[in-house]
């Protein structure tokens, strides 16, 4: 009945055949090269979810999804990258919601997931971390199919390197009151915004956006955000500051934008945004500002 699919399975207490559990290490590795996932499950507080690249694909089904309260460690290789798809008729979703453990992507790929329809209200992304400490590195968001984002943090520590977001419904990348680094990112084809900020403070180098609905790079609510080499063509706004937020940005190339630069308040409680400008070749003159923001070229 639909009820089980609410509550999701504990982990430790299944007894698939995908699985194998080792109860005194506290270690759960999974077995075959196509893992479908019928049923949500949770991975409890003190239990490590560890995917290799034998594990070739993780295919959900029935709308189900991850929840991780311990750690999932998911590790591919260069030329054998892990696959978290879905069926066509499902989302698939994983939620990570470790408080203060460290869970770890590298060389996976997210391809055709989407917000979980069970809990919509709570989380809008395909991927998303709650409280966490998150490093995914090497590692593409394609096709998603429902939610607000692709990858959601929430009030968590993210390290994030090498990544490609590609057909992306609303945003890419969304960061909610977030510590971290973003380091070397592609994005294209982006329907809303590339990167979303509020509250965050945040060290971003190397973007590389095309294609965007919205903005390329939003900040909002008192964020604090740096950026260098950042190449954004083809969206609406490039680069908008707004709320109290601060951004430096320095080697910024953008190109065949409608506006470069937007600097303004949206929110009551807030004041303006503000934009330093340094290191760059010209001068855009395709500004948005209020009187309570800036844009200023150092």
């Amino acid at each position: 009945s639909s009820n089980n699919l609410l509550l999701p399975l504990n982990i430790k207490d299944m007894k698939d055949e995908f699985l194998n559990i080792n109860h005194k290490t506290k270690i759960i590795t999974l077995l075959g090269e196509k893992i479908f996932i019928k049923n949500s499950i949770l991975v409890p507080k003190e239990y490590t979810l560890e995917i290799t690249s034998k594990n070739k694909e993780i295919y959900f089904d029935n709308d189900s999804y991850l929840l991780i309260e311990g750690k999932i460690i998911a590790k591919g290789e260069k030329n054998s990258r892990i696959r978290f798809t879905s069926a066509q008729t499902s989302t698939g979703a994983i939620i990570i919601n470790s408080i203060d453990k460290e869970s770890n992507f590298n060389y996976v790929s997210f391809d055709n997931l989407g917000s979980p329809k069970l809990l919509t209200e709570k989380f809008t992304g395909a991927l998303t971390i709650y409280e966490s400490n998150i490093l995914i590195s090497n590692s593409e968001f394609i096709n998603n199919k429902r939610g607000d984002d692709y990858l959601n943090a929430i009030r968590s520590n993210v390290n994030f390197k090498n990544l490609s977001f590609k057909n992306v419904i609303s945003d890419g990348i969304d960061l909610d009151f977030c510590n971290g680094y973003l380091d070397t990112i592609y994005f294209d084809n982006i329907n809303n915004d590339a990167l979303d900020f509020s509250g965050s403070n945040i060290q971003v180098k190397n973007i590389f956006a095309n294609n965007i609905g919205d903005k390329g790079i939003s900040v909002g609510e008192k964020s604090n955000i740096n950026l260098e080499n950042i190449q954004i063509q083809n969206s609406s706004i490039a680069i908008a500051s707004k709320d109290s937020s601060k951004v430096k940005i320095k080697k910024p190339t953008l190109k065949l934008n409608k506006v470069d630069y937007a600097a303004y308040n949206k929110k009551p409680e807030f004041k303006g945004g503000k934009i330093f400008i340094s290191d760059y070749k010209n001068k855009s003159n395709l500004l948005l500002k209020d009187q309570k923001s800036k844009i200023v070229y150092e």
